[in-house]
C-alpha cells in the first residue's frame, strides 16, 4: 500500500442538500404555492446536566391566516424559506449511509457506536442542523441525544460570520455590482482581469482561514496522540465550500452544488510518518499549486508537514495571521 499502512483522522465538510429558496431570492409575489406538510421541523429545548422534566417533541407548522393583512412575499405554502426539503432531507440520510458503508464496512476506520470519537458540526443556518440529523441517524441510528456543536453567529469560522472587512473589500472589488471595469470589460483586459482574480486567494484565506487553522489544530492534536476523536463531519454552504477550494487552489472551479464534499484523510506508514489525501466530489482533489499539486497535481499521499506548512504559511499558526489579514483593507 506504500504510505497508506493505516488510517489516522478524517475530517469532512460538505454543502447542505436540497432546500427552500431564501425568501430574499424570491420574486414579492410567486405565481405558485410551495409545500411541505410532508416533513417536521423538529425544535425544542430540554434541561440537561442535571437533567430535569422532559420536553414534547414538538415541530413546526407552518400557516398563514387569511385574517392577517399582511400578504407573505414570495411563495405561498407551507414552507419556511429556507428549510431543506424532503428531497433534500432523503439525500441527506443517503450521504450518512454511504459514507458509514465506505469508511466503517469497506475501509474499517471509524467506529461502530457513536462516541467521542466522532464529532459533527454545524453552521448557525437551521438547515445545516435539519441534514446533520438526517446524516447521523443513517450512519448510526443512536439511541440517545446527539450534541451538534456550533460557534457563536458572530464568529462562527465554518459558515463563516466572522468580521473580515478586508476580504469583504476583495470579493466586492470583482463580484456583481464591482467599480472595477475590468470585470464587465475582461474580453478586451484580460491581465487586469486575472490580476484582480488572483486576489481571490488572499480573500478566501482571510474570511475562511479560521476554519483551516482549526482544520490543522485538529490535524496536529490527532497526529500528537492528544485527541481521541477519529472522525469530524461539518455541514456548511456553498460559500464555505468555494472559500476552501479558493484556498486549496483547485485546478477547475466548479460551482459548489448541493451535498459536494471535500474529505480530508490522514494515514501513517509504518515508519511512522503521516501524508494527506484530499477527495473533492468523491476524486483525489487536483490543485494548481506546486505545494499542495507536487505529484502531477494530484493531492494524493501528500507529506503532512507540507500541507501543514502550507496552511501556516497562508492564515498563520493558530490563526495568527487572521486578525492582521481581515483589518488590512487595500
Amino acid at each position: 500500500m506504500g504510505p497508506r499502512e493505516a488510517s489516522y483522522n478524517y475530517d469532512s465538510i460538505h454543502r447542505h442538500h436540497k432546500r427552500t429558496p431564501y425568501a430574499s431570492n424570491t420574486f414579492p409575489k410567486e405565481s405558485y404555492s410551495w409545500e411541505c406538510s410532508d416533513q417536521g421541523l423538529f425544535y425544542y429545548g430540554e434541561p440537561r446536566h442535571p437533567t430535569g422534566n422532559a420536553s414534547a417533541s414538538t415541530y413546526w407548522s407552518v400557516f398563514t391566516n387569511p385574517i392577517n393583512p399582511f400578504a407573505q412575499s414570495g411563495f405561498n405554502g407551507t414552507c419556511q424559506f429556507p428549510q431543506i426539503t424532503r428531497q433534500g432531507l432523503d439525500d441527506s440520510w443517503q450521504h450518512g449511509a454511504d459514507l458509514y458503508s465506505v469508511y466503517h464496512d469497506l475501509l474499517g476506520f471509524i467506529p461502530d457506536n457513536l462516541s467521542n470519537k466522532v464529532i459533527y458540526r454545524v453552521s448557525n443556518n437551521v438547515i445545516t442542523s435539519q441534514v446533520a440529523g438526517m446524516v447521523i441517524q443513517a450512519m448510526y441510528a443512536p439511541a440517545s441525544d446527539v450534541p451538534l456543536h456550533i460557534q457563536p453567529s458572530g464568529t462562527d469560522s465554518l459558515e463563516p460570520s466572522y468580521p473580515c472587512p478586508a476580504a469583504s473589500s476583495l470579493y466586492s472589488s470583482y463580484g456583481v455590482g464591482s467599480s472595477a471595469t475590468n470585470w464587465t470589460a475582461h474580453l478586451n483586459a484580460t491581465k487586469p482581469l486575472f490580476d484582480a482574480l488572483d486576489a481571490s486567494l488572499q480573500a478566501s484565506a482571510a474570511s475562511y482561514g479560521v476554519f483551516l487553522a482549526e482544520l490543522a489544530d485538529h490535524i496536529r492534536s490527532a497526529v500528537a496522540g492528544k485527541s481521541a476523536v477519529l472522525y469530524r463531519h461539518n455541514v456548511a454552504h456553498d460559500g464555505s465550500l468555494a472559500r476552501l477550494l479558493s484556498i486549496l487552489q483547485v485546478e477547475q472551479m466548479v460551482w459548489v452544488g448541493m451535498g459536494s464534499e471535500v474529505v480530508f484523510e490522514i494515514y501513517k506508514n509504518a515508519h511512522g510518518k503521516h501524508f494527506i489525501r484530499i477527495l473533492w466530489g468523491g476524486q483525489v482533489l487536483r490543485s494548481s499549486s506546486p505545494s499542495l499539486g507536487a505529484n502531477d497535481g494530484a493531492v494524493d499521499m501528500l507529506d503532512l508537514d507540507v500541507f501543514l506548512a502550507y496552511v501556516d504559511g497562508l492564515v498563520g499558526y493558530r490563526a495568527s495571521k487572521i486578525v492582521g489579514l481581515c483589518a488590512s483593507v487595500k
